[in-house]
């Protein structure tokens, strides 16, 4: 559905927040990478954290290779769950860079995220 609406994007699906990281990491690699979980990745801790942990796994290869693409996430009114439904229902899509989308969270999900970039220079 989203390679349909983003066909100018190069979309990969997973199968959960916190699955195959590092294949999306080595997929993305010298590429902008963009981050489109469950619209609860602002309210949800375990999504957050994931999303923290991909981004800390993103930036440390980053680091190691010497290269610097813009990593974001994409965000949609939260009255759909998936970018799927947003797209379909013709929402816009935003993005947000790594600090934006920290400064978005809940409490406690960015206690969840700050947890998994402990060390990481934003």
């Amino acid at each position: 559905t989203v390679q349909t609406f983003l066909t100018d994007r190069y979309v990969v699906g997973n199968s959960g927040v916190a699955t195959s990281h590092r294949e999306i990491i080595k997929t993305a690699r010298k590429k902008t990478l963009e981050i489109a979980f469950d619209a609860d990745c602002f309210t949800n801790p375990h999504v957050a954290r994931a999303i923290a942990s991909l981004i800390s796994l993103r930036i440390r290869e980053q680091q190691f290779l010497s290269y610097d693409h813009p990593t974001r996430i994409l965000t949609w009114d939260k009255r759909f769950k998936g970018i799927d439904d947003a797209l379909i229902a013709g929402a816009s899509i935003k993005n947000l860079n790594v600090s934006e989308w920290l400064r978005s969270l809940s409490p406690e999900c960015f206690e969840a995220a700050r947890h998994q970039l402990a060390g990481i220079s934003l």
